[in-house]
């Protein structure tokens, strides 16, 4: 006590002696045999599963002694507990923590692994959750779930060709035949919509319905994936009937992480209705979920719908402050598509508030992210910023050319609706330049594309 690396202290009115600061524990904890450590470890767990027995109020004590005792399947089987435990808390880096060790000691047992490749993925670890996807594939082949996070996985990451490759793959994969692969579904109409497929995105995700076999929050998943296309194709009420059907199956599955994307997808549904204090609540509440939950993506795709809601209502400074935030989220992950989309969104929201050569740094920083990963919409949303820009500077003919190739692009991406409005601005150019024949024209293909 003199030397003062102990001190006396009292817990419970029991006299006890603590280490004086926790470096010269670990000095003393080093100097013991790796023998005696473990002994140590297993006696305090014995000792207090005695005391408090085994339940989740005491699971990650004992689950960090049985593993460094080398309690050996007692503590496989603990560490998977106290992993559930941390997952279902939203603690993910304790969850994921405690299910490395479990892997560890357990590298063969494949539910360890998935459990710990979801978690990664869920937090943006991607390497890692590609990596022990791959490995479950490799041994467990008929398992759909190593397949759907592979495809998952890449989408997040804007490598939608390895996406569409995993799907295929799995589709044509002996051991999978049989199995309900409506997440091999909705993974396909997710990375086409993404991607700016939209059509094709409708038509597969429309066929995962057909496929499916009971209701449960993966067919929650697909409609949400139809309603974010059919709201880009302005079919807004239908978008809004998806999702509120969605909201009640997670609602009844308590799945949180489903409800948080619904959140997410109502509110920009709202927003196209003009009813903006529904879509920020909306917003808002998916927000607070996602960051409840700790998934990354939802967290910046929230922002950035919620930057789109704040433009509307002219909060510039709101708007700007929620795209950063989005774009700093989805660069720490390596997000290729929320990155390009954000800076889409940014570079448009800049433009509204009048901060025009900033703005097109931003659309130039969007057009090549999105064309880097073949991310249509975004890199649509970008030339159009840009074909807005060169009209307010007087650019006409540049802010014509760029309006129309920004129809085209949206009419690849199946968003008609888009691209009647970059065919009007593309009108309205034409028309100062005193070609009056081409803005007809233009005017006349936005009329067809609004009708279909």
């Amino acid at each position: 006590m003199r030397s003062g690396f102990l001190e006396r202290t009292s817990e419970g009115g029991v006299a006890t002696v603590v280490f004086h600061h926790a470096l010269v524990q670990d000095a003393a904890y080093s100097r013991l045999l790796r023998r005696r450590q473990r002994e140590l470890h297993l006696r305090v767990a014995e000792v207090a599963e005695d005391l408090y027995g085994a339940g989740d109020h005491v699971i990650d004590l004992l689950a960090r002694h049985l593993y460094l005792g080398e309690a050996g399947q007692k503590a496989v089987a603990y560490l998977v507990r106290a992993g559930e435990r941390a997952r279902k808390l939203f603690a993910n880096d304790e969850a994921i923590l405690h299910l490395q060790r479990a892997a560890e000691l357990a590298p063969d047992d494949d539910e360890i692994r998935l459990g710990l490749a979801d978690l990664q993925e869920l937090v943006g670890n991607y390497d890692k959750a590609l990596d022990a996807y791959e490995a479950v594939r490799s041994t467990a082949v008929g398992d759909v779930r190593a397949w759907r996070g592979l495809a998952a996985t890449y989408r997040k990451r804007g490598e939608y060709l390895n996406a569409f490759m995993t799907v295929n793959e799995a589709f044509e994969t002996e051991q999978l035949r049989g199995k309900d692969l409506a997440p091999l579904w909705l993974e396909a109409g997710w990375s086409l919509s993404v991607s700016g497929r939209v059509d094709q995105a409708i038509e597969v995700l429309e066929a995962g319905l057909e496929t499916a076999r009971e209701e449960t929050p993966v067919i929650g998943h697909i409609m949400l994936q139809l309603a974010r296309a059919e709201t880009m194709q302005g079919r807004s009420f239908e978008a809004l009937e998806r999702e509120l059907e969605a909201r009640r199956i997670f609602e009844n599955a308590d799945d949180v992480h489903g409800l948080t994307t619904t959140m997410r997808l109502l509110g920009d549904t709202y927003r196209t209705r003009g009813e903006l204090d529904e879509a920020a609540a909306a917003l808002r509440t998916g927000l607070e979920l996602a960051e409840r939950t700790g998934s990354v993506e939802e967290i910046g795709n929230s922002l950035g719908n919620l930057a789109l809601v704040e433009l509307e209502r002219r909060n510039f400074a709101e708007a700007v402050a929620c795209n950063l935030r989005a774009i700093e989220e989805f660069e720490r992950i390596g997000h290729a598509a929320g990155r390009a989309q954000i800076y889409a969104n940014l570079a448009w929201t800049l433009l509204h508030a009048g901060e025009n050569q900033e703005a097109l740094g931003y659309a130039e920083r969007a057009i090549e992210a999105a064309q880097a990963i073949g991310h249509q919409l975004a890199t649509a949303d970008a030339t159009d910023t840009i074909a807005r820009i060169a009209l307010t500077e007087g650019r006409l003919q540049d802010a014509g050319n760029h309006a129309e190739e920004a129809a085209d692009q949206y009419v690849q991406a199946g968003a008609a609706p888009q691209a009647a409005e970059s065919l009007e601005l593309a009108a309205q150019a034409w028309e100062q330049t005193d070609d009056e024949e081409r803005a007809r024209a233009l005017r006349e293909r936005a009329r067809s594309l609004s009708s279909t």
